[in-house]
């Protein structure tokens, strides 16, 4: 198999088609069938570019483990519990710099 073939088996294996999209909906983008496809090619190039074929296989091997796949499934639930703590936390520094 080809470098950019096992690329493209990474993307599918580490469910980045998931990820672009939850990026493209948090940036409120909106795109066609032919974008998504042109912009999941050049992840494909980029990985098969920066990474050799062994390499991709290790990553392919390490994303299709069950515990990967549960940490991507709690990823965006992580991303938002993170966003909000970040603007607790902020807004708490901002009132104890205001109570200076």
């Amino acid at each position: 198999m080809e470098k950019y073939e096992k690329a493209k088996e990474f993307i599918n294996a580490s469910d980045m088609e998931r990820a672009f999209q939850m990026l493209m909906d948090q940036m409120d983008l909106s795109y066609d069938g032919a974008v998504k496809s042109k912009i999941l090619d050049y992840i494909a190039e980029l990985y098969s570019e920066l990474f050799s074929e062994n390499e991709l296989d290790e990553l392919i091997a390490v994303y299709s483990l069950s515990i990967m796949k549960r940490a991507r499934d709690y990823g965006p639930e992580i991303m938002q519990r993170i966003a909000n703590r970040t603007v607790q936390i902020m807004e708490e520094m901002k009132e104890l710099e205001d109570g200076d």
